[in-house]
């Protein structure tokens, strides 16, 4: 998801889907300690990016509120 994307987004937005990718990231953890090979190593530094964007512009809304 790109920075462009991510500014558009609600807050609420935000935050829905700051738990879907977390829960994808949880999937991936379990993927790579139980020792199976995910498609590609990618997707997970993709989804730890994505969250980290989501994340900054989450307390950068919650603040702009305050």
């Amino acid at each position: 998801m790109k920075a462009k994307q991510v500014k558009a987004l609600s807050i609420e937005d935000i935050k829905t889907k700051l738990t879907e990718l977390r829960k994808e990231m949880v999937k991936y953890n379990t993927q790579i300690a139980a020792g199976t090979s995910i498609k590609s190593p990618a997707l997970v530094r993709n989804t730890k990016r994505t969250i980290a964007r989501l994340t900054q512009e989450l307390e950068n809304k919650e603040n702009k509120e305050n």
